[in-house]
């Protein structure tokens, strides 16, 4: 588990819960200001934590403690005078406390604008997995919800500009968890590995490959960024669709293939720029002769849903 998802979703939740129910008010305003700051921080976790190491019903097992002991605390603190003694620490814990419960807020109002849509045409599509529960790693209108468009935004990088909305999804197992055991290096082990992909739209083949490795994990092949993939012409050739990271002889389809929706194209692998097993896919104009991903980028939709990171699709 990477350290910094470590720290923000397991030790500082833990250790805010921990002080919201030892840590005694000394005034309802501190009381108040301290429980508003400790689900302000739980809440900007929720919606931008990725939950792929943690298991993605921690958050809301985080805020059910929350409210427990905001419901215990409460009883007390009718006792306790409205406002903190006449005392320059007490008021400076009261500041504190607000401006922090502030800047939690802020940061959960930032990351729900990312949980709408970018004002342009949007690319209607049908969810290309089947026969699970699948969550969404990667995907949203900010750089807090979606690492791809902080990728893209490097000029150096203009060259996969088309991948700016893409979704990066993986699959839950009973306990929804996305693999057996921790970070396993083989990729049989992920849930996703070897799960069928559809077509999401009807179209025609304009690239595919079909002989990359699949990696162990973490390894990544920097030198094939896709792996192996099916590149799509769909929606009458508005719109271009890239599905990578497929499994090593898997694809069925080749170049020039028209190809109906719901048709299978492959299996999910983990060949490529892929640090664990999951499916990328994207829509963007048609790119060009240089650089095939440089396409102008289009969100999609898939039955009339935006999905952004923590979505959960019931297939």
């Amino acid at each position: 588990m990477d350290t910094t998802i470590a720290i923000a979703q397991i030790l500082i939740p833990l250790c805010l819960l921990f002080w919201q129910g030892i840590s005694p008010a000394k005034s309802q305003i501190g009381w108040g200001l301290k429980t508003v700051l400790v689900m302000g921080y739980l809440v900007a976790i929720a919606l931008a934590g990725l939950w792929l190491s943690i298991p993605w019903w921690i958050p809301y097992l985080y805020l059910s403690i929350w409210l427990v002991i905001a419901i215990v605390t409460s009883r007390s603190i009718g006792q306790q005078s409205r406002f903190p003694k006449h005392s320059i620490w007490a008021w400076t814990q009261v500041l504190v406390c607000g401006v922090t419960a502030g800047l939690f807020w802020a940061i959960a109002l930032h990351i729900w604008t990312g949980y709408q849509p970018p004002a342009i045409s949007q690319v209607a599509l049908n969810f290309p997995l089947k026969n699970g529960i699948y969550y969404v790693a990667n995907g949203g209108n900010n750089e807090l919800l979606n690492a791809h468009l902080d990728l893209v935004r490097s000029k150096r990088l203009q060259e996969l500009r088309g991948t700016s909305y893409a979704v990066d999804i993986v699959k839950l197992n009973a306990i929804g968890y996305r693999a057996t055991g921790w970070s396993p290096s083989d990729p049989a082990q992920y849930a996703i590995f070897g799960e069928p992909l559809y077509a999401p739209c009807d179209g025609v083949v304009l690239q595919s490959a079909n002989t990359m490795p699949d990696m162990s994990p973490p390894k990544l092949d920097r030198q094939h960024e896709k792996g192996n993939f099916v590149m799509l012409q769909c929606n009458q050739g508005k719109a271009v669709i890239l599905m990578a990271h497929l499994k090593q002889g898997s694809v069925k389809v080749v170049n020039g293939d028209r190809v109906s929706t719901s048709q299978q194209l492959g299996e999910i692998g983990n060949s490529g720029d892929s640090g664990e097993p999951h499916l990328h896919i994207h829509a963007q104009r048609l790119g060009s002769d240089a650089a095939a991903l440089d396409g102008e980028p289009l969100p999609m939709t898939f039955a009339n849903r935006y999905l952004v990171r923590n979505a959960l699709v019931k297939n």
